[in-house]
């Protein structure tokens, strides 16, 4: 039996660590709170405590173990199902972070952070119709969150539904003009509409309303690279260096300098760019979307020992994105153009294997199909590879890649005319490639 004093203490010492935590020291914060747990093995919130902790730390496996634990002694806790969730979410377990989900739900625990998370696993389940609808739900919980309507405005803009999104942008904008949200996702819609002129005109409008405001000078420096003002793109971003918060988005910036080197042909310096970049370390995201435009200037600079070294870094951060399956392909892909002949086929099966099991679990994750078809084909399995290209043509006409895919391979085979036709197709649904071909 736990004496009033022990209880006490525990209650404190879990106070303590979760304010430890919110300061920003989750090691030590694990301590107090681990000291709690020895005192009274009893006390559900130290175990949601500690799972908090170790969500912060990345430990998505044991935080989750954390929150069971909690759930053994009370299982009457909306937000420990929640928090369930989130650790199931962050572990890609979709089905049962849902099921957490919908046990909060029972709980009593709906708030609208409840249903933005929710909308969340949909969308990584490739569900954008009920990832809009719990969308729709947490908005109208918390009208406030510009986070919410950012994220329904990008699911309507991938539904092709561009003209609400737009609508919602405006309307951002209006409700919330201090805000900086509005006026990125205005910009992003307009780039992804291909409405370069319209694109620069707003976002250097935005920058000018809010001149302190970083992220709306870098909206605008990227509008007017799309636009093909490559210098004056580059000019613009040398002013953000004397800005506030501008060490905040360092990465960001050298991403886009090295975008821009690279459309302006000047290989070396995006290069460098993307190491300097990746060598800060810091966001992962930032690092990893760096990692991926430097392997695909190693493989068109033909630095094959580089494009491994950097393929491999990406792998074995194990992610599960699309950064992770690019680079699984891209070290196959190095070690066969290095002669590594019997390692290179050992990475393109294991690839494949991933690529099957992606598929798997995630049917419409057409880049795991796409990577699958190209390493079948360098593999020489043409049949297999040409089966894997009909499914994602069947599953998504409008895309050109399983064409200029199935091109490739025709040209292989000595079909010439067959690939003509594939590349014609390809050009078709992305005129942009019409360059390549012609270059050939």
């Amino acid at each position: 039996m736990i004496s009033d004093e022990v209880r006490l203490q525990v209650e404190e010492l879990t106070q303590n660590g979760r304010m430890l935590l919110a300061a920003q020291k989750p090691e030590e914060a694990a301590k107090v709170i681990a000291r709690a747990q020895e005192l009274d093995p009893t006390y559900a919130e130290s175990y949601n405590a500690m799972g908090a902790v170790l969500m912060k730390q990345k430990q998505y496996r044991q935080a989750k173990e954390q929150f069971k634990k909690a759930l053994l002694i009370d299982k009457t806790q909306g937000r420990t199902y929640f928090d369930l969730g989130n650790a199931c979410l962050m572990l890609d377990e979709l089905s049962e972070c849902l099921s957490n989900y919908n046990r909060a739900l029972d709980a009593g625990y709906d708030h609208a952070e409840m249903q933005f998370f929710i909308a969340l696993a949909y969308e990584q389940m490739d569900q954008d119709d009920m990832a809009l609808r719990h969308l729709t739900r947490a908005i109208l919980k918390d009208p406030s969150m510009a986070e919410y309507k950012v994220k329904k405005m990008v699911i309507l803009a991938r539904l092709n539904r561009t003209a609400e999104a737009m609508q919602m942008a405006e309307e951002l904008i209006h409700s919330a003009p201090e805000l900086y949200e509005g006026y990125h996702a205005r910009t992003q819609l307009l780039l992804g509409q291909g409405n370069y002129a319209a694109a620069v005109a707003k976002s250097k409008e935005a920058m000018e309303q809010f001149p302190e405001d970083v992220g709306l000078l870098l909206d605008y420096a990227r509008s007017e690279a799309l636009a093909g003002n490559l210098d004056l793109a580059i000019s613009v971003l040398e002013r953000a260096e004397a800005m506030p918060y501008f060490e905040q988005s360092r990465q960001e910036f050298m991403l886009l300098r090295a975008q821009i080197f690279a459309q302006k042909q000047n290989f070396a310096q995006a290069i460098a760019e993307l190491k300097a970049c990746i060598a800060l370390g810091g966001n992962d995201r930032n690092v990893w979307e760096g990692r991926q435009m430097l392997m695909n200037l190693l493989m068109l600079t033909q630095d094959y020992e580089g494009l491994y070294e950097v393929a491999s870094a990406q792998v074995a951060q194990e992610s599960g994105d699309e950064f992770y399956r690019a680079a699984l392909y891209y070290q196959a892909l190095a070690l066969k153009n290095l002669n590594r002949d019997a390692e290179a086929k050992t990475a393109y099966r294991q690839a494949i294997m991933i690529y099957r099991n992606e598929t798997l679990k995630r049917p419409a994750q057409l880049d795991a199909y796409l990577y699958r078809a190209m390493a079948l084909r360098d593999l020489e399995d043409y049949d297999k590879a040409l089966e894997v290209i009909d499914l994602v043509i069947s599953l998504n006409e409008k895309i050109a890649e399983p064409h200029t895919i199935r091109a490739d391979i025709y040209r292989k085979q000595g079909k010439l005319a067959e690939a003509k036709a594939e590349e014609d197709t390809a050009v078709l649904l992305k005129p942009e490639l019409k360059a390549l071909y012609t270059a050939q």
